[in-house]
């Protein structure tokens, strides 16, 4: 399952990491298990995590469950029934990444700087 969020490197911790002591005395690290959506989005197949997501307070604010259009590679949301949070946010179309950035075009090769200063700084590359 897909899951989109509003933001695009967002982390959900669904079980903590922790120390623990075994049998014999020696201590160890939990390291928990933690939904990292990268550029917005999250995908699993782990039961237990999709559970956990749906669950969470956080879902239909900070993100969605989402259903990808097999013949496009942008995803599309279509609303879980499952929740009955607003989704305002997930209804907007998402943009591919090239048209996402807006700054200062190189002139030479096109590669687009968010500052000034940056595309000052790549020009040298073209001398």
């Amino acid at each position: 399952m897909k899951f989109l969020s509003q933001y695009k490197q967002y982390k959900l911790w669904i079980e903590p990491s922790y120390y623990a002591t075994d049998n014999t005395g020696k201590r160890f690290f939990h390291a928990g298990v933690c939904a990292k959506f990268m550029n917005g989005i999250y995908e699993t197949e782990d039961k237990k995590i999709i559970e956990a997501l749906l669950k969470d307070r956080m879902c239909g604010q900070d993100y969605a469950p989402v259903r990808v259009d097999v013949a496009t590679t942008i995803p599309t949301p279509e609303i879980a029934a499952t929740t009955p949070n607003n989704y305002d946010w997930a209804q907007k179309e998402i943009k591919p990444a090239e048209t996402d950035i807006e700054g200062f075009k190189c002139p030479t090769c096109g590669k687009v700087c968010k500052t000034k200063l940056a595309l000052s700084g790549h020009m040298r590359m073209h001398k």
